[in-house]
């Protein structure tokens, strides 16, 4: 959609399965994925409407607008200004069919969201305000964060003047069944800071 609207753009998301498994017990053993406490299970869609990405040291906050519905595999961007041609290009990126991309434009005097300047966190909110996620490390000018969970999660920064050390709308599976904060990148240079982005997995 317009990127004025603050509403996602979707980009496909998963096909509902043609014919379940009418299995009632289909991991009879008990060796599924967990389901993480406070990031709630994602084994079927779930309406995201009302959730709050917010930013910290800067008190800004991104509440998904009615009808953000996810599923397991979806990545959710939100990007500051660009729109979603602006923004693959400079990232160098197509995103997949799995993501939902999101403008950030929250005010009338279009600072968006995020609004990176240094030292920067996020944190994920539930409608009642229970946190899910986060507080990610804070965020340094210039750089991007990554998640990984290879074998604990941990945040690796990079140096975000070379757009090869971001990968926005590919996220790592996690551990367990929940809603993650994956990725928050900076977007140095001049007139850049439109590209800056949250991103989030679901599994």
């Amino acid at each position: 959609m317009d990127s004025e609207s603050g509403a996602s753009t979707s980009l496909g998301s998963l096909p509902p399965d043609p014919d379940p498994d009418p299995d009632p017990d289909p991991d009879p053993e008990g060796e599924g994925p967990a389901s993480q406490p406070g990031r709630g299970s994602v084994d079927e869609p779930v309406d995201l409407s009302g959730y709050v990405v917010e930013q910290q040291h800067g008190d800004f906050r991104f509440e998904f607008p009615a009808g953000t519905i996810v599923g397991t595999g979806d990545v959710l961007l939100i990007v500051r200004l660009a729109t979603l041609s602006e923004f693959e290009g400079h990232w160098g990126t197509s995103l997949g069919r799995h993501v939902q991309f999101f403008s950030g434009r929250l005010r009338d005097d279009a600072q968006g969201f995020p609004l990176i300047n240094g030292e920067e966190s996020f944190r994920l909110l539930d409608r009642s305000g229970f946190e899910l996620d986060g507080p990610t490390p804070d965020l340094a000018e210039g750089l991007t964060l990554q998640c990984t969970f290879d074998p604990l999660e941990e945040w690796i920064a990079g140096d975000a003047y070379d757009p090869m050390n971001a990968s926005p709308g590919v996220a790592e599976r996690p551990p367990a069944l929940g809603i993650y904060l994956t990725e928050v990148g900076d977007a140095p240079g001049t007139g850049n800071y439109v590209f800056e982005f949250v991103e989030l997995v679901v599994w």
